[in-house]
């Protein structure tokens, strides 16, 4: 969580996906190990956007899993199918 609000705020566009959000960092942090080229659906105010994002662990300084850390690129609907398909 930043700035005191987190996926389920409904001040974002992508509060509709928060529960896949954080399906995804909850596995990335159970499993230690990085997600890279996540292809995501984000549905904003009448438009889907798609997205490609990597999530990674982080660790705390006592060594252990402290959470996960993640960026994302808008990617257009073409390259999400060629990225999905590279995925399956």
């Amino acid at each position: 969580m930043l700035s005191g609000i987190n996926d389920h705020d409904s001040r974002l566009p992508w509060t509709r996906q928060a529960a896949m959000y954080t399906r995804d960092d909850r596995r990335v942090y159970e499993s230690q190990s990085p997600d890279l080229n996540i292809v995501e659906r984000q549905d904003r105010e009448g438009e889907t956007v798609w997205l490609k994002t990597s999530k990674v662990p982080y660790q705390a300084s006592d060594g252990s899993t402290g959470g996960t850390v993640g960026g994302f690129a808008v990617i257009s609907a073409k390259e999400a199918l060629a990225l999905s398909r590279e995925r399956s």
